[in-house]
């Protein structure tokens, strides 16, 4: 039969998340390509095609038809290389624009839905898009009800590429259906990031704004604005600066956030070392009677100090390192419904409080940096997702899947060796299923009770207990499918095995990091996958998970 090798991920799985736009992110070494758009600083108007009521001058780019009754103008460029399927990063610097009128960027040659791009507001708006087309011709255009007028200081747009050797490490925001392949913050490869559907229920989670209905002071709180002086792990040039003021008092912003009901809630931020070198982060309940705090040192992530108010069912945090001296600080802790308090704090070394924050005075300057804040419903952290609308913003989940077709399968026998971890490796987490036409047939779990089990017509027909599965650690689970032969080992342990079932792996498709009988996803990285379509010996079996 042979030995057919996928190394590349993306022509081999079949992957689909409907919502991306920043609601999907993942830390990944990414590249940017040359810049495609000559003069796009516009400093000279060489290339550029100017429509009627369209000037160039004093580096501005001005479409104006207020004495128009045209309802849209626009200006060309011919000699761009846009080519359909790739990603491209756009940033776009608008002087002025007038309110609720739109700014069509046209990145591809395909339909105005598909590729034009509209943008709204002033200032430096980004974003990443993928062309329905190829084409040769940017197009920037003042569509509008009325006659406006709109003034851009620049526009580029660059090629996306990612896990390149030169990639810098960046919390990428991923757009919709393409999947997310994550590293940690020294750069080793975890593999394809496979999540369930979270909603950030803050409604602005990079915007530290103090303003009604928004984040608010805490005793002697406040915030400042700070550009340039660090870069966000998403690589944006600016920053939030959380700074204690000379008046003793609670250092903290606070937001609140509302839950559906009963049950485990998880509030997480960035946070990095500026004068101050101790953040932390509070999540209360509606009572305020129960909550948990965490406070970090910032030079290394460990934990300083933590706190519990009252009895919640749920106290648990978790600290990742985000590279470039940044840290994700996520707590868990249980609510009854409601609202929820959300909280982020300063220390200059004191410890928690009967606030379970820190109170002290401050200089009115030094502070620490913050960056996006998140509050879900769950009892473990997943991805960070964007939300600076003003609304909850909800990320859908990750479907992956490979066609058995696309390589040597077997219906009569077969191993897989697949190396992953799970944030949460709890008894309905999958590594893989096997499908046919969209009905689950059987699979091979990743957690702590069974590792393999394999189902026909809802019949059992083989239960295997492999051994345990540590939260977020890479493992390695090999499993063996035969008539009355069924194995799987965890880690080059010893192999457990059932002797007794059938097997009928007469399938289309695998499915990857999904329970397809209840919905639940693996919550984690399936950094590869290695299938044999014959029985391998069980010494066999704990070399490949050594």
């Amino acid at each position: 039969m042979g030995t057919k090798v996928n190394s590349n991920y993306e022509d081999l799985i079949s992957f689909v998340r409907a919502s991306g736009g920043g609601r999907a992110t993942a830390l990944r070494p990414v590249s940017y390509g040359t810049e495609l758009v000559t003069n796009g600083d516009f400093s000279s108007s060489d290339g550029w095609t100017l429509k009627s009521n369209t000037t160039i001058s004093g580096n501005q780019l001005t479409i104006d038809t207020t004495s128009d009754s045209s309802w849209y103008s626009n200006a060309l460029r011919s000699d761009i290389n846009i080519v359909a399927g790739k990603i491209y990063y756009y940033e776009v610097d608008i002087e002025s624009q007038t309110p609720s009128d739109q700014l069509w960027i046209y990145i591809g040659g395909g339909s105005v839905t598909a590729d034009a791009i509209s943008l709204q507001g002033t200032g430096v708006i980004t974003g990443v898009h993928i062309p329905t087309k190829s084409t040769s011709t940017l197009k920037v255009e003042d569509r509008h009800n009325t006659p406006s007028a709109q003034v851009i200081n620049s526009i580029s747009i660059k090629e996306v590429t990612f896990d390149q050797p030169d990639g810098t490490l960046t919390l990428f925001e991923h757009p919709e259906n393409v999947p997310r392949v994550e590293y940690d913050a020294d750069g080793n490869r975890l593999g394809l990031l496979v999540e369930e559907a979270r909603t950030n229920l803050l409604t602005y989670s990079e915007d530290f704004t103090v303003q009604s209905g928004r984040w608010a002071n805490g005793q002697k709180g406040d915030t400042s604005l700070t550009s340039g002086l660090t870069e966000s792990p998403s690589m944006s040039d600016s920053v939030w600066k959380l700074f204690a003021t000379s008046g003793t008092g609670t250092q903290i912003i606070q937001e609140d956030a509302t839950v559906s009901g009963a049950t485990n809630v998880v509030g997480s931020v960035y946070l990095k070392k500026a004068e101050y070198k101790y953040g932390g982060i509070r999540l209360l309940d509606s009572s305020p009677s129960t909550g948990y705090s965490v406070f970090i040192d910032l030079d290394d992530g460990s934990v300083f100090d933590t706190s519990t108010r009252g009895t919640p069912t749920t106290s648990d945090y978790r600290v990742q390192d985000a590279g470039n001296g940044w840290w994700r600080l996520s707590v868990i802790t249980s609510s009854d419904g409601g609202s929820v308090n959300f909280t982020v704090g300063i220390s200059d070394g004191t410890s928690i409080n009967s606030f379970d924050c820190v109170s002290f005075a401050g200089d009115g300057t030094s502070g620490i940096y913050i960056w996006g804040a998140q509050v879900e419903e769950g009892s473990f952290p997943t991805s960070y997702i964007k939300s600076n609308s003003g609304s909850t913003t909800t990320r859908s989940a990750d479907v992956a899947s490979i066609p058995v077709a696309d390589f040597g399968w077997s219906k009569s026998m077969g191993a897989f060796v697949i190396e992953g971890s799970s944030y949460n490796p709890a008894s309905n987490r999958y590594f893989f299923e096997f499908s046919r036409d969209g009905s689950n047939r059987n699979a091979s779990k990743a957690h702590s009770i069974q590792h393999v089990f394999v189902t026909f017509g809802g019949v059992p027909q083989a239960s295997i207990d492999a051994g345990d599965i540590s939260a977020n650690t890479l493992t390695k689970v090999a499993t063996l499918f035969k008539k009355d032969d069924f194995a799987a080992v965890v880690d080059g342990g010893s192999v457990a095995t059932d002797t007794s079932g059938s097997v009928n792996l007469d399938v289309t498709d695998l499915k990857l990091g999904i329970n397809r009988a209840n919905g639940e996803h693996l919550n984690g990285h399936i950094k590869s996958i290695k299938y044999y379509p014959r029985r391998l010996t069980n010494a066999q079996l704990q070399d490949l998970t050594t």
